[in-house]
């Protein structure tokens, strides 16, 4: 009985008494309150929290959206310069395509007018009955980033109808504007394009004139040949004109074209 006594005595010293010095032990947990108030243990605890969240909270950030801290609507003033720079980017992007678009329809008509003098002057050299093989070619993407297609390349046999096929912005267009503009290699300058566009931009003379006549402005070899015709008349009428077989079957060779036309 006397070891079980030592032993209890050892197990409450160990492991429920407060003999031994009390810094060395871990610190306390503030009693449970049942309802009869804060113990001075309690309160000591909950101050020391509190201090604790107090020392290593993180600091508030506030952000002033009222309307006069610069921004229109109530946006803050770094808002403001954000959408000023969207607006100037999308303004050049804007610009950009402009440019590129004319410059593209400005080639596409120089295209149209070479291919109609070289068939009028009997220079051309390609054949209507031949297969048309272009590529391998890039098209690159009007508005930047990566190319539309890549190595690309198409045959094209007469007799046939084709279709392109896709989603907007997959370059259908495109690629129709390139091929009439000469801009993919393959296709013979004197080859007749003719690129019927989606959106057209009249100048102010074109504005006045008749849904026919811009019709008939349309038809490049026909143009051509009026304004050769207005040309070997005004030489003909000129006081030192003097006739030429040559000039004279020039003559008759417009007329004919321009009878076989109209």
């Amino acid at each position: 009985r006397g070891d079980g006594g030592g032993g209890m005595r050892q197990a409450n010293g160990g492991g429920v008494g407060r003999s031994g010095d009390e810094s060395t032990m871990p610190s306390q947990r503030a009693p449970i309150s049942l309802g009869g108030g804060t113990s001075r243990l309690e309160g000591q605890v909950m101050r020391e929290a509190e201090a604790m969240r107090s020392k290593f909270a993180a600091a508030e950030v506030k952000f002033d959206n009222s309307a006069d801290a610069g921004g229109a609507g109530g946006g803050s003033a770094a808002a403001a310069r954000d959408a000023a720079r969207l607006a100037a980017k999308q303004a050049w992007l804007a610009e950009e395509a402009a440019a590129q678009g004319a410059e593209l329809a400005a080639e596409l008509e120089a295209a149209r007018e070479r291919a109609a003098r070289l068939r009028l002057s009997g220079e051309a050299t390609g054949s209507r009955l031949a297969t048309i093989e272009l590529g391998p070619f890039q098209l690159p993407n009007p508005g930047g980033g990566a190319d539309l297609l890549e190595n690309a390349s198409m045959i094209l046999v007469p007799g046939h109808r084709y279709g392109l096929i896709g989603r907007n912005g997959k370059g259908k267009s495109t690629l129709l504007k390139f091929l009439a503009s000469r801009r993919v290699g393959g296709l013979d300058p004197s080859t007749s394009v003719h690129y019927v566009t989606q959106e057209v931009s009249l100048t102010a003379a074109q504005e006045e004139a008749r849904p026919a006549a811009l019709v008939l402005e349309a038809d490049v070899e026909r143009r051509l040949l009026l304004a050769e015709a207005a040309d070997l008349a005004a030489k003909a009428e000129a006081s030192d004109y003097v006739p030429t077989a040559e000039g004279q079957r020039r003559q008759v060779d417009v007329h004919e074209r321009l009878v076989a036309i109209d």
